[in-house]
């Protein structure tokens, strides 16, 4: 619960801060990682997200926001309410774009932000918007499953997975090769723990495993 009532859920591995002059002008939080805002409206004084190099800004709303450091974007799902998007790049602040109830917008990171430092920092993939599904009601919904202490993915590849089960489990996910890395999954976990989570996904496709300490290795199966 922050100062002027809004709440906020952090999930795992996830960061919030406050900036400077909270609730004065304007009301500044900081995040690295995934929270879900439910928003006090003050139309006087805006609550602003900063994610990486994405300005989220609303007066009274509720949306999640996922922003790891070793996401390829920056995703912002909206509830209730509206909220503006912005990108800074390089001292320039794009166009806002207005997000409405039930949409999920996906905005790239700068390529050199993720660590490749030959790419140029103008290649970024299109910005993306989708509809979520509102005919499920929010406990079911994939894109807040977490809050309600479930890990969802749907056709996710095992590289995307592997940086889901590390924040879900604490865990360091390391793959022997390439092949294994392009394996894709579609499921649920709850109470599982890493090693029960493992032999389920073994269940869809094949592949070799152990866990050492904090540790998942995950192989090809011969």
């Amino acid at each position: 619960m922050l100062t002027d009532g809004t709440k906020v859920w952090l999930n795992a591995g996830s960061r919030l801060s406050y900036l400077p002059g909270f609730s004065a002008a304007t009301r500044e939080v900081m995040l690295e990682g995934e929270a879900f805002f439910d928003v006090t409206e003050d139309k006087s004084k805006p609550f602003v997200v900063h994610a990486g190099h994405v300005l989220i800004r609303v007066l009274g709303t509720a949306f999640n926001v996922k922003a790891y450091h070793e996401d390829h974007s920056v995703t912002t799902s909206l509830y209730r309410g509206l909220v503006s998007i912005t990108r800074e790049q390089d001292g320039q602040t794009s166009q806002p774009i207005l997000l409405y109830p039930h949409q999920k917008i996906i905005l790239p990171v700068d390529a050199q932000a993720l660590g490749d430092q030959s790419a140029s920092p103008k290649e970024l993939a299109p910005v993306k918007i989708e509809f979520m599904d509102s005919s499920q009601a929010e406990p079911k919904r994939i894109e807040t499953s977490w809050i309600y202490n479930r890990l969802e993915f749907r056709g996710d590849d095992f590289i995307t997975l592997a940086y889901k089960l590390q924040h879900w489990f604490n865990i360091k996910v390391n793959f022997g090769d390439v092949a294994v890395q392009r394996l894709s999954f579609n499921g649920s976990f709850e109470k599982e723990t890493i090693d029960q989570a493992m032999k389920a996904l073994q269940l869809a496709n094949p592949f070799l495993y152990k866990i050492e300490n904090n540790e998942v290795f995950i192989y090809s199966a011969p």
